[in-house]
Order: structure tokens, then sequence, then C-alpha cells
């Protein structure tokens, strides 16, 4: 279930019913079905997506009285902010990495929170692994542990029991803090993270989204230490929520789902997160991270991870991002497939895929 900090309950309900239809609508041509009704008290209800296209599924009984309640009941349709033509696409694209064994997905827009696409399993948790970096290098930033062209410590770091290792080659020990994050050096973000304090690196991810126990205040510093590499549970909403800040200036969203509500029934308070300096530096970092890929796509500006399952042999390859400065397209990806075949170009096909979502996405001048 999505748990989203500082949002309404009624937002996150409707966000977890819409998940429910995703199964039917995907192989479900639009023009071959009629639009959905539902009548109460002699008044008819249509369920669409953002251009018209019917959204069907038991759910909309649920979504339809969950609207009532709030007073939106005199409205004869219901449009989302779902594109499922998009939508289809993106799942058909992602479809094609061979030996798959599920995936998620989120599209949103990163200033005002709306949901453009999703996938059924994108209420799971997931290791985001190297693509959290993205948030913790902003919260090094904000705090002005380190600059871009600051000096660090690449070497492996002991915390109680455990060591931090770089997983790729370095040829020195002091590197910058940019060359770190390229590399995605976990060395550098432990040590970091550790200088941040517990408290304040956790402050900074319930602003930015990420739901954190209740119990943060008991962690070791070796969880933060894991926090800070992306070793820890996650939904892709808590993800695009948290990169929509780093894309749109350092400002907190809410994710969005219904369309032509009235403006007084939505909770649009905003909130800073991180500077808009911070923002305009996180962009460019992920712009040059991205840039290090084979075939990476100069519209978009992100970081991609690896980790796996020794015990089911399970390959998880994870991208997260942004539109980069370049792009007329303003959004924020989210993606995450798990194969059951390890591959050294599991990064390349889902770079792959991500570029050609990019098109899709362009194409459909989101």
């Amino acid at each position: 279930m999505f748990e989203v900090r500082n949002r309404k309950s009624t937002v996150l309900y409707l966000l977890m019913l819409i998940i429910q239809i995703l199964t039917a609508c995907t192989n479900v041509n639009a023009d071959d079905i009629d639009k959905p009704t539902l009548e109460e008290d002699n008044t008819k209800i249509s369920v669409l997506d953002k251009n018209g296209a019917p959204i069907t599924g038991d759910y909309i009984v649920r979504l339809y009285n969950d609207i009532k309640d709030n007073k939106q009941e005199t409205s004869s349709e219901i449009k989302t902010t779902i594109d499922l033509n998009l939508q289809q696409e993106v799942a058909k694209e992602i479809d094609k990495i061979p030996n798959m064994v599920k995936y998620s997905f989120v599209i949103m827009n990163p200033y005002n929170g709306e949901i453009i696409a999703i996938s059924e399993n994108s209420e799971d948790t997931y290791i985001p692994s190297s693509t959290f970096k993205g948030i913790s290098s902003a919260i090094f930033l904000d705090t002005h542990i380190i600059e871009k062209d600051t000096i660090v410590d690449s070497s492996p770091y002991s915390i109680g029991n455990t060591t931090v290792r770089s997983l790729l080659p370095l040829n020195k020990e002091e590197i910058s803090f940019e060359e770190a994050l390229i590399k995605k050096c976990n060395p550098v973000f432990a040590r970091l993270a550790s200088e941040t304090g517990k408290e304040n690196f956790f402050s900074y991810l319930n602003e930015f989204g990420i739901k954190i126990p209740d119990n943060k205040s008991d962690f070791t510093d070796e969880e933060l230490a894991l926090y800070s590499i992306g070793q820890v549970e996650v939904t892709p909403m808590e993800m695009a929520l948290a990169y929509s800040v780093l894309a749109n200036g350092g400002n907190s969203v809410q994710p969005e789902l219904i369309l032509q509500l009235d403006s007084s029934e939505l909770d649009k308070s905003e909130k800073s997160v991180i500077s808009a300096k911070t923002s305009e530096q996180m962009k460019e970092l992920l712009h040059k991270c991205n840039a290090q890929n084979k075939n990476s796509n100069s519209d978009i500006a992100g970081i991609y991870g690896i980790s796996s399952d020794q015990d089911s042999n399970i390959i998880s390859c994870n991208f997260a991002g942004i539109s980069s400065l370049e792009s007329n397209s303003q959004f924020c990806l989210v993606v995450s497939i798990s194969t059951s075949e390890a591959s050294q170009s599991i990064t390349e096909q889902l770079s792959t895929a991500v570029n050609n979502i990019m098109d899709i996405i362009i194409n459909n001048n989101i």
C-alpha cells in the first residue's frame, strides 16, 4: 500500500483504487467498449482517463462513493490524470526485456504531482539501490556538508561490523563528490551520511516523501549507511515524489489522480524541501550521471542502479530520473525491472527501454 507522508488519506485511497484496474486496462482497446456509468440518486457518472478513454473495473463503485463523500457527486464525468494509451505503450516497451519476472513504473508531472502512467505493481516495495543516491546527494548538498567539487575519500569505510566498499574500480582514493555520484561510490555516501547524522538525514527523507519507520531513533549507524546507498525498501511512488523535488526547484508535491476537481477540495500546500540552488545542482549532476550510459538520451537525466537476490537468483535493475535541462517535456520517471537471469547487459537493456519510453513521452506531448 502507498504510505506517503503529509497526504490526505482520500487521495492515497484513490491511488490504490486506480492501480487495481491496470491489468484489465493494459490489453483493452478503449474504442471497443462503452463508457462505464454508475447511477445513484438519478446521477450517471462516467470514469475516464485524461483523454476521455473509459476506465473499467469493479473499483469504479468504490471510487464513485469516495468522490461522493468529497461532495463531487454532481459531476457527470470523472477524469483521471492517467493516460491509458501512454501507459500501455510504456508497458509494451518494458515487456521487450527478456527473462522478465516483474516490473513497475511511475510517470509523474513533478510540478503538480499528476500521475500520468503507473503500473499495477507500483504499490510493491523494492530496493532502489544507487538510484537512491540522487536523494542522498541532495541532502548532502543542501546541508552544505559538501559541494560538487569537494574532494572526498572513496576508500572502504568500516562502521560497526560492516565494511562498505565501492562496487566499481577507482584509480584513486581521493575523488570529487561529483565523480563519487557518477561512479556510485558507496563508501563516500556512507561517510557523508554519518557526518549528516541520523536525525537530520531521516528528517530530510520524510520531507522528500520517503516513509521512515517510527523507530528511526533506534537505527544503528550501519542502517544509516545502508539507507544512504539505497539498500532500503521503498515504493516507486515514493521515489517519484522524491525525484519530483529534485526537478521542480525543491518543493514537495502530492500525488494527484483526478482531473477537474474543485480546487477547494484539493490540498495544494507546498513545502520547500531543498533550496532552488540544490535542485539546479542535482539536475546538472543527474544529467552527467545519465551521460555515462551507453546510448544515453539527452532529454532525460537520471541514475541507474542494480541489485541481486542471491537466494532467488533474481537480478533487479532500476532507473530514476527527470526530464533534462534540454528537454521540452516535464516529467519524472521511475522504473524497476527484475529478471530471472544474470546478464552483464541488463543495465543496457533497461537504458534502451528508458530511451524508448522517453520517445513515447515526447510523442504523446507530455
